[in-house]
């Protein structure tokens, strides 16, 4: 008998908690119960329908123009696939609904306080030329992060999704599991064919359907996977990332000056501390402002994706921040993958050998007794371990 998929429910808002941007004590309560449960809520009828469909335009029409630069950076390689652009950085496009949903922001603070934004972003999925293109499992860090939740992920598509045109693969509660032992170790955050595998004996992974209008909350932690998009249409996602005030986050997000007396007015985020106000305007479709470059989850400057993953490619032999190929290994399938499906340590790593670079993969720092995660840690230890000096 194949096992039971999580049952992850929705809440399901009113249309007076809709147009007074006021939630409700019991859907608070549920969302948060959720969320410590599976990593992720989805909250259904948050966002009006007329400002998803004004962003759909716009993101439609930027991601066109985006790929027209032949440099357009494809993620986890899927080339003509999956691609990032920033959403529009002026004040006409700073729709408070979308940037700081006050339904979302009220489950983030009941999970960790007063939520700061430090991050927005999108995911364009054009539809796919190769069914079977998709992501690795994966989680979005790979660093020695903290056993709670210190990072929360907020993203709506902009319209109606489902498995047809690729929403995202959710391992439900496998935030609970987040450990580096459970990641291959060359930096991209993808999750072990054994981890998987284990964990889809007893709980496997879906694709939420989510009707125009709702929003998720996502754990930073938990597992996930893009995948393909089968409809002829392009699937469109935003995405915020937020961290508690405390944590003291070192992104910046950046903003034209002008947009400050804006964002001030949002009580129930904190849009001012983690934003760079610059004059003049700021181009959205810069390509470094919808890749790696500025995503770092740990409290460390100098410890941003690109940079653990830079140092770990130099110790394990590629060129820095090398593309790496997602093979069949790298994602679970209902009655391909099993538990009895042994792989050694050796095929376990072996998504080093998949990358587009001109080095040879080196065996130094591979497996479990390769590289040093001390590296990793936040700078000065965890919030913890000071704590108790």
């Amino acid at each position: 008998m194949p096992p039971k998929r999580a049952s992850c429910k929705h809440v399901i808002l009113s249309d007076e908690e809709l147009a007074s941007g006021i939630t409700s004590l019991d859907n608070i309560q549920a969302g948060v119960e959720e969320f410590h449960t599976n990593g992720i809520v989805i909250f259904e009828n948050a966002i009006p329908h007329d400002i998803l469909d004004k962003f759909y335009e716009k993101m439609n029409n930027d991601g066109a123009k985006r790929l027209e630069d032949p440099k357009v950076f494809f993620n986890h390689g899927n080339e003509k696939a999956n691609f990032s652009i920033c959403p529009p950085l002026s004040k006409e496009w700073l729709a408070e609904d979308i940037w700081a949903n006050k339904h979302a922001a009220a489950v983030m603070e009941a999970v960790f306080g007063k939520p700061q934004l430090a991050y927005a972003g999108s995911n364009i999925n054009l539809p796919a030329a190769d069914p079977r293109s998709r992501q690795a499992v994966h989680v979005d860090t790979y660093y020695d992060h903290h056993t709670f939740p210190t990072c929360i992920e907020l993203f709506m598509y902009l319209h109606d999704v489902s498995p047809t045109n690729g929403s995202t693969e959710i391992w439900p509660g496998s935030q609970h599991e987040y450990d580096l032992k459970n990641l291959v170790s060359h930096g991209r955050g993808w999750v072990k064919p054994s981890a998987f595998n284990r964990r889809a004996e007893h709980s496997p992974p879906f694709q939420p359907t989510m009707p125009k209008g709702s929003i998720a909350i996502r754990d930073l932690r938990l597992w996930h996977a893009g995948m393909p998009n089968l409809s002829d249409q392009n699937r469109i996602m935003l995405g915020f990332i937020y961290f508690p005030r405390w944590y003291r986050s070192p992104m910046r997000i950046m903003l034209p000056k002008n947009c400050k007396t804006v964002v001030q007015k949002w009580t129930q985020v904190d849009a001012v501390g983690a934003t760079q106000f610059v004059d003049g305007e700021v181009d959205h479709l810069d390509q470094t402002l919808g890749t790696l470059a500025y995503l770092n989850f740990t409290q460390d400057p100098e410890m941003g994706i690109k940079q653990i993953r830079a140092k770990i490619d130099l110790e394990q032999g590629r060129e820095p921040n090398a593309v790496l190929e997602v093979t069949e290994k790298d994602y679970w399938a209902p009655g391909r993958n099993k538990l009895s499906d042994r792989v050694t340590e050796e095929e376990e790593e072996g998504g080093n050998k998949n990358y587009q670079g001109r080095s040879r993969l080196s065996r130094r720092g591979r497996g479990r007794g390769g590289g040093s995660f001390d590296t990793l840690k936040p700078r000065g230890g965890s919030v913890k371990n000071r704590a108790r000096k």
